[in-house]
């Protein structure tokens, strides 16, 4: 597909809608806990919020899941050891502070096309509000950590470089999208951004290193939408024969345009 026509298609709702819903299971896979569709209210009435965000997540900092195998490669036969899965560092590397891991909050916005950041989220006009009011810190108290001082500077932080660096909490900006923004990467260095090809490579060594994670047939009412389209997708290809990146890839962005990953 030309990429004109992909940005085109990824102003549909229903395409964006997709490209969130990918992202919000990528997060949940990685040990999210997750609010969709965040929003920071208005005082008075009016139609439409202060802002918002796609996602708003936080992993805490003793985030863990695994299984109990004989060995790595000895799948479905219970074991005295515990195989820790490894989530992806793309996600767990900016929690990490110097050689100290600390809770993450996680702000998110998701493109189908191009990665971007939500404007009111670095509105300048808002940083100058009174202490407390500001869209970023409306936010950060939601979640709350730190005191009013904590959450002051955390917001600053934020309008400055999309990320802070707190005593017990990162706050990080994620963009998630087709492509990596080169204006963004050199606007906001500290911002990071997740395309969906790095998406699907995840899935597939999370798929095919820990098949047990995979629901059977008694639980597919837990897996909805694109967890359970690739669910099927990747299972008819079989435990031993994983599919390869490159058609994890195409299962993604095929999701993305079509709703399905067949």
């Amino acid at each position: 597909m030309q990429e004109d026509q992909y940005e085109n298609e990824s102003s549909s709702d229903g395409i964006g809608r997709r490209a969130e819903e990918i992202a919000t299971w990528y997060f949940r896979l990685n040990g999210f806990l997750l609010i969709p569709g965040f929003i920071v209210h208005p005082d008075v009435p009016r139609p439409t919020p202060r802002t918002e965000a796609d996602l708003l997540g936080v992993r805490l900092k003793g985030s863990s899941e695994g299984v109990w195998r004989g060995t790595r490669e000895d799948h479905f036969r219970p074991g005295a050891k515990r195989i820790a899965m490894t989530d992806h560092a793309i996600l767990t590397g900016p929690a990490r502070v110097g050689t100290v891991m600390k809770h993450l909050v996680a702000m998110v916005e998701v493109k189908a096309g191009e990665c971007a950041i939500n404007g009111p989220w670095t509105d300048r006009e808002t940083k100058g509000l009174a202490q407390g009011q500001s869209n970023m810190e409306r936010a950060l108290a939601r979640v709350g950590f730190g005191d009013r001082s904590e959450i002051a500077q955390a917001g600053n932080a934020m309008y400055e470089h999309l990320r802070y660096e707190g005593r017990e909490f990162v706050v990080q900006y994620f963009s998630v999208g087709r492509t990596v923004s080169s204006s963004l990467k050199n606007q906001y260095p500290k911002l990071i951004q997740i395309t969906f090809d790095e998406i699907a490579a995840f899935l597939r060594d999370r798929f095919n290193g820990f098949p047990e994670k995979i629901p059977q047939e008694r639980d597919i009412s837990l897996w909805r939408g694109f967890g359970n389209s690739f669910r099927w997708w990747f299972e008819s290809k079989g435990y031993r024969g994983a599919p390869s990146i490159e058609s994890c890839k195409a299962a993604v962005h095929r999701f993305i345009r079509t709703g399905c990953c067949d």
